[in-house]
């Protein structure tokens, strides 16, 4: 488990951090905008569940990742910084029992 939620938020990361918001980027210009629109993003990608709460938790997760992403000049340790946040706050959900409540029906 440990192992497929790090390949996981690696994999995931790199789509909505580095895909997602260079593509932003380019088309957009804004920071802010950005920031935004790559949150409401990994947000809608997190719906599976159908639960408002679960979009407003990954909405807000989305912000602080992509702000952290943004303010970090090198990339490489951008990206691992996003990296690292999102697997402790995916492992705390889920050892903790809050994800499956969550998504529980």
């Amino acid at each position: 488990m440990f192992l497929s939620l790090f390949i996981n938020c690696v994999f995931e990361e790199v789509i909505f951090r580095v895909t997602v918001i260079y593509l932003c980027s380019i088309t957009i210009g804004n920071e802010l905008t950005v920031i935004i629109l790559s949150a409401l993003i990994f947000a809608s990608a997190h719906m599976i569940f159908f639960k408002f709460y679960m979009f407003i938790m990954t909405f807000i997760l989305g912000l602080i990742l992509a702000y952290v992403y943004l303010s970090i000049p090198h990339f490489v340790v951008a990206l691992w910084s996003v990296i690292l946040i999102y697997f402790f706050a995916a492992y705390i959900g889920m050892e903790s029992g809050i994800i499956d409540k969550l998504t529980r029906r």
